[in-house]
């Protein structure tokens, strides 16, 4: 055999090896029922939509019940009757609102007629604004199903055009301001009624889908030996799959021939080179999406572990174990055999008025809206019905539902969470390819950091990969004042404080103007104890920003834990108008009357407090402390067990509790909440300590007690209550 010969059969045998292997997704369609979420019972097939719109609101933005009916509560496979449907969707909206109206000014320089750099200003407004809304369900059997409460509250900014003057800035303000927020609270109530209704057919309803796009991987390589194959078993496929409608399954038998192709194809390509894995990932990953549509769960889960364990690309198998599973747990909840049962409601019935007890979804009172009020069994003489046994029925199932509501939003947000990880793990794997690729972009190294930031919760040992790719980042563009800030910021936060403090005098240096990093910077040296640099960085803050509403507190709390408190009384003074949906800054008045012994003074500024803000404990723990200290035991109990249901978070109120307690002589406890306190941030954790201490004295630990006292004094050298604490320690030694 000659050389020549042995040199062209060996090409031709190389070639036969590393036939090119180029994939394509193309689309095939689906059609089925999509299963609601929560479903009511089988036999609730109609429902009714109610109102509460103030007319003023309606005029305003020009809105109706039509209207939002047709955004928010057209329910998918449920028949729509005027009232007194299986369950009844009620829609209220409140009085929008806006405020922290402010006067801004920004500068910039551009090049006068002789060509030299000046500097302009322009003066602009920016407002927040917010829109209320509530939409309740309840069924005929007069028991909560759902609520979404405070969709549109979130505060949005706003902001006008940009002026050349301060006194047309005001003129247009004074003239065009509701013209300006009107459209802007329409837009929000729209987004936000759009969602409620998007979740509440999902939660509920019934889709009928068609059509819906799905995809298959097939050969595009035209001189591999497979690809004639690929091609006719995908117009197989494709025709199969066109017969499947929502009341429809796919026929199996139309796709036996493509099945017993694709299943033959990992056999006959079996090496480990990437171009058989290609051809066999083609194969597992089209054999699962044929079986998961056949809903032959077995047989797609065996695909999609092939897919995993083939490693070309092992995020398609976990995606599809994770729809596998979400597929089989709605079949389940819905007691359905397939995804093809098509609800026909073309002649259902509401329930007889007699079923609901002499009344209808009308009598619902308005105020059960508010989400302190919506407890139908308690109210349910005012619903019709009389105090009974059935009234205790109701609250039993009301209470079942919302507890099955909670469990079934957990694991939701649990697989949502799984999926989002599982996503950002194949997000950051790319990235590291492309680093590996150009090790000096450093939007890529920054872009990894933002991807590991969110992973780093969930994640052991991320923490320290978001540090490194913000430090590349911010050595790479050292100019470049997000990766500054965003580095500086991710040091704070995992506890290197000093290091925080340096990058942010370092964006100073670069951008004298940047009032977050002096505030941030405040933030982190008040947390250090050093109050007077504190003070100097916040009062920096609030020369470029005199309306800055954080700047004012952060340096009004300085002055607090400074014990100068006429300083910290102004500052949170002068913090109330900037703004005014906070009742922080009348808490924080109350502590300071609290700091200076003034306790009846100090309780109509937590009163003021939860009245603009009732969800948040901070007002009715410290009210706790002032009623403790007025010997108060029974009211400030109540008081400190609301602000922990409220903020089972909140150090401070486990501080109160603990000192509570100690007033009670309940000394178990008192270690119990002061343990908790430390758990948590607690700014003044010299005063958890010095509870201890009293506590251990109390109980004759006097060599315990006395590290307490020590550990106090060693945070703050002055604090009155823990030098009296070692004082009455000597006393008792001698």
């Amino acid at each position: 055999m000659s050389k020549l010969y042995v040199i062209f059969l060996f090409f031709i045998c190389f070639n036969s090896y590393t036939q090119k292997v180029d994939l394509d997704a193309l689309p095939i369609e689906v059609s089925y029922v999509s299963y609601p979420k929560r479903p009511f019972p089988p036999e609730y097939t109609t429902y009714s939509v109610e109102y509460d719109i103030p007319a003023n609101v309606a005029t305003q933005l020009g809105i109706s019940a039509p209207q939002l009916k047709s955004s928010c509560c057209k329910m998918s496979g449920y028949k729509d009757v005027n009232r007194g449907g299986h369950f009844m969707v009620r829609i209220g909206l409140e009085t929008p609102t806006y405020g922290n109206v402010k006067e801004l000014t920004s500068t910039y320089k551009v090049k006068d007629q002789s060509g030299k750099e000046v500097q302009k200003t322009s003066y602009y407004i920016s407002f927040n604004y917010a829109f209320q809304a509530n939409i309740v369900i309840m069924d005929y059997k007069q028991a909560i199903i759902g609520k979404f409460t405070n969709i549109s509250r979130v505060s949005n900014e706003g902001k006008t055009q940009e002026f050349s003057t301060s006194a047309q800035m005001k003129e247009y303000w004074s003239k065009n301001a509701m013209t300006l927020i009107v459209p802007l609270w329409k837009k929000l109530l729209n987004d936000n009624i759009v969602q409620a209704g998007y979740i509440l057919n999902s939660d509920y309803g019934y889709h009928n889908v068609s059509k819906e796009k799905a995809k298959l991987w097939i050969l595009d390589s035209k001189k591999h030996p497979e690809f004639e194959a690929f091609q006719q078993h995908y117009e197989t496929i494709k025709t199969a799959f066109g017969g499947m409608t929502p009341s429809t399954p796919l026929d199996k038998s139309s796709l036996n021939s493509a099945i017993t192709y694709f299943e033959s194809l990992p056999s006959k390509y079996s090496a480990d080179e990437k171009s058989d894995r290609k051809i066999r990932y083609a194969a597992y990953f089209n054999l699962g999406v044929i079986y998961y549509w056949l809903e032959d769960f077995e047989n797609a889960a065996k695909n999609a572990d092939l897919l995993v364990k083939n490693d070309y690309d092992k995020s398609d198998g976990t995606s599809l174990l994770s729809s596998i599973e979400r597929v089989k747990a709605s079949l389940a909840a819905n007691n359905a055999p397939n995804r093809h049962m098509v609800r026909d409601i073309a002649n259902a019935t509401p329930p007889a008025s007699a079923e609901w007890g002499g009344t209808q979804a009308a009598a619902v009172p308005s105020a059960a809206l508010d989400e302190d009020d919506l407890r139908y069994g308690e109210n349910n003489a005012q619903l019709g019905g009389a105090p009974s046994q059935k009234a205790a029925e109701d609250k039993k199932a009301q209470t079942a539902y919302e507890i099955q509501n909670i469990m079934d939003q957990i694991d939701d947000l649990v697989e949502n969470i799984k999926k989002r990880n599982a996503d950002l793990k194949v997000q950051i794997k790319a990235l590291d390819e492309e680093i590996a690729k150009d090790s000096t972009n450093a939007k890529l190294y920054y872009t990894r950091g933002v991807k590991r930031r969110s992973l780093a919760p969930y994640e052991k040992g991320h923490w320290e990969g978001v540090v490194k790719d913000f430090q590349k980042a911010s050595t790479l563009k050292p100019k470049d004042e997000d990766y500054l800030f965003d580095y500086a910021l991710i040091l704070g936060n995992v506890g290197r404080h000093e290091e925080a403090i340096k990058e942010y005098d370092r964006l100073i240096a670069l951008k004298p103007k940047h009032v977050k990093a002096f505030q941030n910077k405040a933030n982190l040296l008040q947390y250090l104890g050093r109050y007077p640099q504190s003070i100097e960085a916040s009062n920096r803050a609030l020369e470029l920003d005199s309306k800055n509403f954080d700047a004012m507190m952060l340096r009004g709390f300085t002055y607090y834990y400074m014990d100068k408190y006429e300083d910290a009384l102004r500052d949170f003074e002068a913090a109330i108008p900037l703004n005014l949906k906070s009742g922080y800054a009348h808490a924080a008045k109350g502590y300071v009357k609290n700091a200076q012994g003034k306790f009846e003074e100090a309780i109509p500024y937590f009163d003021k407090s939860a009245q603009i803000e009732p969800k948040q404990a901070r007002p009715y723990a410290n009210k706790a402390f002032s009623l403790g200290n007025l010997n108060k035991m029974d009211e400030a109990k109540k008081q400190i067990a609301e602000a922990i249901k409220l903020g089972p978070t909140y150090g401070n109120a486990y501080y109160i509790r603990a000192w509570l307690n100690l007033k009670e002589k309940n000394y178990e406890a008192v270690y119990a909440d002061v343990k908790k306190c430390l758990d948590y941030r607690f700014p003044e954790r010299y005063k958890p300590w010095t509870v201890l201490g009293e506590a251990y004295m109390e109980m004759g630990e006097y060599d315990k007690a006395k590290e307490m006292f020590e550990q106090a004094l060693a945070m703050k050298k002055n604090y009155a209550p823990a030098l009296q604490g070692q004082a009455n320690l000597l006393k008792i030694k001698k």
